[in-house]
């Protein structure tokens, strides 16, 4: 017989336990642990893939426009 493995949220996020505990996402998104866990763990590899990669586009597009915009103030 087969053992069945558990993903754990932290491997769905592509991070490590330590980072995820860490950063505490739960508290970040006003949740309890539990129900954050649940949410991630229903979510379809893509889902999760696809989140992160709006995510980081988000932060690339924050950083890149402050940047200009602290470039233009000093003007």
């Amino acid at each position: 017989m087969m053992k069945r493995t558990t993903i754990k949220p932290w491997q769905k996020l592509g991070i490590s336990r330590k980072e995820y505990l860490a950063a505490k996402p739960w508290k970040e998104q006003g949740m309890s642990r539990e129900k954050f866990e649940s949410m991630i763990l229903g979510m379809t590899q893509k889902m999760v893939a696809d989140t992160r990669l709006k995510q980081e586009a988000d932060k690339l597009g924050e950083a890149i426009f402050s940047g200009r915009a602290s470039k233009i103030d000093r003007k």
